[in-house]
């Protein structure tokens, strides 16, 4: 009966694990989409702030907008959008 109880928490575990990696690569293609703002909503919604901090995503989003400013002479509505 251990046997089977240790066998249903490795796959568990194992779940977790690929869910987890699905989360990272979910996020990782919103930033190089530049979708920070939707990365950092999905962050906080799973609780991986640790993994990926939302004051870089942030800053980094700012500094996007700041050059897309700079470039047009205004932002556009396509570079201040957030889903």
């Amino acid at each position: 009966m251990q046997n089977i109880e240790c066998l249903h928490e490795i796959s568990v575990l194992s779940f977790s694990v690929d869910i987890l990696f699905m989360f990272l690569g979910i996020i990782e293609e919103l930033v190089k989409r530049h979708r920070q703002i939707d990365a950092v909503h999905f962050v906080q919604a799973f609780g991986l702030s640790e993994t990926f901090p939302p004051a870089p995503l942030l800053k980094t989003y700012v500094e996007e907008l700041k050059d897309t400013i700079e470039n047009n002479g205004d932002a556009t509505a396509t570079s201040l959008k957030v889903c």
